[in-house]
């Protein structure tokens, strides 16, 4: 797969299966292509910027752009899944923009991490409890 091979030369699918390395491979594409696509010719002076409407920390995105490779990678590893690019990214943005970094550096690789971490263990949860709760409904329903 061109795509696989592409993606494998950065380094950024080490360790995965070939199934993995095929939705991972996939999954960077687009978010790769959606981050371009709303990513501003210029930044507004005082540090903010408008993405969908909402104006965000020139540094939550810096952040959400050095996280959000790994999140998809450690998503995707332990067996998530990653159904839109675009409300991932989204997600990401508001994650880290809760995030109080007078006490953080944000430009520190430890704290990439560890937001890296946190993230996707939020994410994890949300998307289990949502399934459960789907699954739960279909079986009520009869459909399942």
């Amino acid at each position: 797969m061109d795509l696989i091979d592409k993606w494998e030369k950065t380094g950024l699918l080490a360790y995965l299966n070939y199934d993995n390395k095929l939705k991972v491979s996939q999954l960077y594409e687009s978010m790769a292509n959606y981050a371009i696509k709303i990513y501003p010719s210029n930044w507004e002076l005082d540090g903010e910027i408008l993405i969908n409407n909402f104006y965000y920390k020139k540094t939550t995105i810096e952040t959400v752009e050095g996280i959000m490779f790994p999140a998809i990678y450690r998503i995707v590893n332990s067996g998530g899944n990653i159904y839109r690019v675009a409300n991932l990214y989204e997600d990401l943005i508001e994650f880290v923009d809760s995030i109080n970094f007078k006490t953080w550096d944000y430009r520190h690789l430890d704290t990439h991490n560890e937001l890296i971490v946190s993230y996707v263990e939020m994410y994890r949860e949300r998307i289990l409890n949502k399934d459960y709760k789907f699954k739960r409904l279909l079986i009520e329903k009869n459909l399942l």
